[in-house]
């Protein structure tokens, strides 16, 4: 095996001095930010020999935290600070000593083992990029090493991203406060480098003016105008997330503006009985006629009677976005958008926006394939953060059509407005105690920044 210790620079400058002298399947031991740059030990080959296991514990230092020096939002922030012990519970140098040790251990049975039997069972390479399978005399074994060697990369990678951070932090402080605000209000982290690199100013106040903007014009707009023309709207989405409170306060703003008898409401929601029951009884109060269409043929004949009015609503029943009857449930908008005998169904997709981020996106990305006009975001006063919906709409362009924040019906609902929305997120970032991300920024960015380096 080959063995080189490397100075640079830079992290960059470093690896590129390993892969030209060790090649691309090098693997990185240890890594050492210093006041003059940056010390990588590496290897090659499949052996790796105790005496370096011994001497370098894969770039854990117990007292070196130095590459973790890192500008944080708020106050002085162009200036570096040392992460305070217990600051979200994150030590790039000094953690996981007992798991390292464990990682070590297996790894030498791994790699220690004699070398003609490697020549008669060749393994895979262990790269920067994979490090690789391994192989064991019982399936069991073979397994738990690939997930060791799965932890050991993982712990290669938390490296790289925090020196890359930290080397980011002290070459751009601006840029690193900014990511790290993006990254607060909520959005996910690719997401975040986007919007940074589509910045120009050079510090950092005029820097999230320009991310803000950008994240201002990645909004689609709609210019709905249900409330003012009418026509045949139904409403879809998980459970709970407020569609029937929702059609009650549409139809009670349309009422208020139109007068009686022109909203209508259908109902497809077999399922719950009460829903069918709130919306009769709020029906009563309005002078509305509420009809419930238990299949297809029953809705369209309710869209043919309710033909006169100028604004129709149908309620849907919830239906996750994992459920496999997604397709079935939303044929039933399909089949009627496309009906020559009725007014087509414009389908909006209800979602909360206290819903997790990686939810809201899963949910969006499958509602969407089946040609929705927009979306309808609610509980927008639950909500802790708005950055994992905005990120949901921006992500995927879907509309914003209308918002609600609270329970009062009809007042409660608004026409949707990107840049109220986005004002709305920065007020709200601002109010909560605790950001949205609750990682050290390191880890967040940091298998992206690695993957640069990679």
């Amino acid at each position: 095996m080959k063995i080189r210790r490397f100075k640079a620079k830079t992290i960059r400058e470093a690896l590129q001095l390993v892969r030209a002298e060790l090649g691309p399947d090098a693997v990185i031991l240890s890594n050492n930010p210093g006041p003059d740059g940056i010390e990588v030990l590496a290897a090659s080959d499949t052996d790796w020999p105790d005496t370096v296991v011994k001497n370098d514990t894969l770039g854990v230092n117990p007292t070196d935290t130095r590459y973790g020096d890192l500008p944080m939002p708020g106050g002085d922030a162009q200036a570096a600070v040392n992460p305070r012990p217990g600051d979200r519970n994150v030590q790039h140098n000094g953690g996981n000593r007992d798991q390292a040790a464990r990682l070590r251990e297996r790894a030498n049975d791994l790699f220690g083992r004699d070398f003609q039997n490697r020549q008669k069972n060749p393994e895979p390479a262990v790269t920067m990029s994979m490090l690789g399978n391994g192989t064991s005399n019982g399936a069991s074994t073979d397994d738990d090493l690939r997930q060791e060697l799965r932890s050991l990369r993982s712990l290669v990678e938390r490296q790289l991203g925090g020196l890359a951070w930290g080397e980011l932090g002290r070459n751009q402080p601006h840029r690193a406060e900014l990511m790290q605000k993006l990254l607060d209000f909520g959005l996910r982290p690719q997401f975040c480098e986007a919007l940074a690199d589509s910045t120009q100013a050079d510090n950092f106040k005029d820097a999230w003016k320009e991310a803000m903007t950008h994240l201002i014009h990645k909004l689609p707009g709609t210019r709905t105008e249900v409330l003012e023309t009418g026509g045949v709207i139904g409403l879809v989405g998980p459970t709970g997330v407020g569609k029937t409170t929702t059609v009650a306060k549409l139809a009670g703003q349309f009422t208020l503006r139109h007068g009686p008898g022109s909203v209508a409401l259908i109902t497809a929601d077999g399922h719950r009985i009460g829903t069918q029951e709130q919306l009769r009884a709020f029906g009563r109060i309005l002078d509305i006629p509420v009809a419930y269409a238990a299949n297809h043929a029953e809705l369209r004949d309710y869209l043919k009677r309710f033909a006169n009015y100028k604004l129709v609503i149908v309620d849907s029943s919830g239906i996750s976005h994992r459920d496999p009857r997604l397709a079935e449930h939303m044929a039933l908008f399909q089949a009627e958008a496309h009906d020559a005998d009725t007014r087509p169904i414009d389908t909006y997709l209800v979602m909360a926006a206290n819903t997790q981020p990686k939810s809201l996106e899963h949910s969006v990305a499958a509602f969407r394939k089946f040609g929705i006009a927009g979306t309808i975001v609610t509980k927008l006063d639950e909500a802790e953060s708005l950055g994992g919906v905005i990120g949901a709409l921006a992500q995927y362009q879907m509309p914003l059509a209308f918002s609600t924040d609270g329970q009062e019906v009809p007042d409660d609902l608004q026409v949707g407005s990107p840049y109220e929305l986005v004002r709305r997120g920065i007020a709200l970032m601002r109010e909560t105690p605790e950001p949205e991300s609750a990682e050290h920024p390191s880890l967040a960015f940091g298998p992206l920044m690695a993957a640069r380096y990679a």
